[in-house]
């Protein structure tokens, strides 16, 4: 199992605060599609946002389903993700 820095873990916190409100800005911008506006809203917001919670629980980092760690590449490109790859692909695999 990796373990994180807490230097890794609280810039990760800090790119989720700054990247929630990004994307808060960016709902109100003339020009987006209500259909983007609705994903920020109802889907992206509330994942940034349970983020950032488990980053201040202790549990970021963590697949919320096999409870073993995500890996820091995955980490570094999608900060907001709650699953780990095997556990992402069984969930989408279900929803087919």
């Amino acid at each position: 199992m990796e373990v994180f820095s807490r230097e890794f873990l609280a810039d990760r916190r800090r790119h989720l605060v700054a990247k929630l409100a990004k994307t808060r800005e960016a709902i109100h911008r003339e020009g987006l599609l209500a259909a983007a506006i609705n994903y920020k809203v109802r889907v992206l917001i509330p994942q940034i946002i349970t983020a950032i919670e488990r980053c201040d629980n202790g549990v970021y980092g963590f697949c919320t389903e096999c409870e073993e760690a995500i890996q820091k590449e995955r980490l570094l490109r999608h900060p907001h993700v709650e699953r780990c790859v095997r556990c992402q692909t069984e969930e989408e695999n279900k929803r087919k």
